[in-house]
């Protein structure tokens, strides 16, 4: 099985008996790199415009920080050019940074804010452990997306006060998102071989 859908698929829980046929180290690089892509794209994006959402919603802690949200979400639609990584090694650094300072300003940690921290750097990690195991990905855009989904979703997780919502976002962030890229790895062409 590509190392990519097993991390996937252990993280949902899923069946990991699976059988599959081998994958080729061209393909494996062109599913590497998509699965990057849509890490940074797809699932920062998203945790990024969640952050963003959250003034819409008139949270009093939001607007508290209006100033550091507002500019997380213009970093958001920043993403830079996929092709540089040292690039995107340092616009991650520059978002971690802002995350933690606002969620040091927001500072009402709770046993919930605290899980979906873990669980929201667990999809990238799954991803980064994937690399880890070829010898051909390097996992270091993927760890750096790690902090910085944890870091969001630990501040959605504080600023949110209302639980329906915050079960919806649980739901698509920790479960329907990366259900998305595992259906998206797996409708993925294999590569021609070069």
């Amino acid at each position: 099985m590509n190392p990519l859908t097993y991390h996937l698929r252990d993280y949902l829980h899923e069946d990991l008996n699976i059988q599959s046929t081998p994958t080729s180290l061209t393909t494996l690089m062109h599913h590497g790199q998509a699965a990057q892509q849509w890490l940074l794209t797809e699932y920062l994006g998203q945790w990024l415009k969640l952050v963003e959402d959250l003034l819409a919603c008139d949270y009093p802690l939001a607007r508290k920080h209006a100033r550091l949200i507002l500019g997380l979400g213009a970093l958001g639609r920043q993403l830079p050019d996929p092709r540089d990584e040292a690039l995107q090694v340092f616009f991650l650094e520059g978002i971690q940074g802002r995350l933690k300072d606002l969620g040091r300003g927001t500072n009402v940690a709770s046993a919930r804010s605290m899980q979906w921290g873990v669980w929201a750097r667990d999809v990238p990690t799954a991803i980064a452990d994937a690399f880890g195991e070829t010898d051909v990905l390097d996992p270091l855009v993927c760890r750096g997306v790690a902090p910085c989904c944890m870091y969001a979703a630990f501040v959605v997780s504080q600023i949110v006060t209302d639980e329906g919502v915050a079960e919806e976002i649980a739901q698509k962030m920790f479960e329907d998102l990366p259900r998305e890229l595992l259906r998206y790895l797996d409708r993925l062409p294999a590569a021609p071989e070069a």
